[in-house]
């Protein structure tokens, strides 16, 4: 049964993480005036969206009934899930678009406090000291690096936070730091980035910390 409920819960998921994806980043239509780069770019997102869909409801499917099949209970698997296509929208639309929407922060920031109110997963002084670490780390770091970090890095370090607790979520923003520097390393050896292009770390962060999340709830296949 609890299977079943995973399945369930990872279709509505994808489809969810795929209709707001679709609200930042839109393949339908173009303005007019639009200059031929974004044209060819938008004709290359729209080719690609059906694969892009079927990807997301895939893969949050498959994500639902492992979910599922590993978890402890109803409430620890639906959480696990509904995190995950959080993360998961927040790694499409940064990549495209360079923005994390705070409705997604907010999402973020719910499964941390039913998590801590249903679950006691992290503890809650555990949670509320993360917020505040991770959020004040990243906020001196886009103080200090003048726009190194955006504002929604920061928010999302500090929903980070809430949702792995300290000490933990300091290993998952370190995660998405090392995979966000190795992925910037390839862009400028392969010369397809500039030292002064803009560079999404929302998806590197959102990464390191859903495996984080993946070992804390003791779904990780080893």
């Amino acid at each position: 049964m609890q299977i079943l409920l995973g399945a369930l819960a990872g279709y509505a998921c994808g489809w969810a993480v795929w209709r707001i994806s679709r609200q930042f980043v839109p393949l339908d239509g173009i303005a007019a005036g639009t200059q031929g780069h974004a044209l060819t770019q938008l004709s290359n997102a729209t080719h690609d969206a059906p694969l892009l869909a079927a990807l997301i409801q895939l893969s949050m499917v498959c994500w639902g009934v492992y979910a599922g099949w590993k978890g402890s209970e109803p409430a620890a698997t639906l959480l696990i899930i509904v995190t995950s296509g959080a993360l998961l929208a927040i790694t499409v639309i940064d990549q495209k678009t360079h923005r994390i929407p705070s409705m997604l922060i907010f999402v973020l920031l719910i499964c941390a406090i039913l998590q801590v109110l249903l679950l006691s997963q992290p503890e809650l002084r555990s949670a509320v000291l993360g917020l505040l670490v991770c959020g004040g780390i990243f906020f001196a770091v886009a103080i200090i690096g003048h726009g190194a970090m955006g504002v929604g890095d920061v928010k999302l370090a500090a929903a980070i936070g809430a949702l792995l607790g300290f000490p933990a979520a300091l290993h998952g923003l370190f995660l998405g730091i090392v995979f966000g520097g190795l992925a910037a390393a390839f862009l400028l050896l392969t010369r397809r980035a500039g030292r002064k292009d803009s560079f999404a770390y929302g998806p590197y962060l959102a990464v390191g910390a859903w495996i984080m999340l993946v070992q804390a709830w003791g779904l990780w296949p080893v």
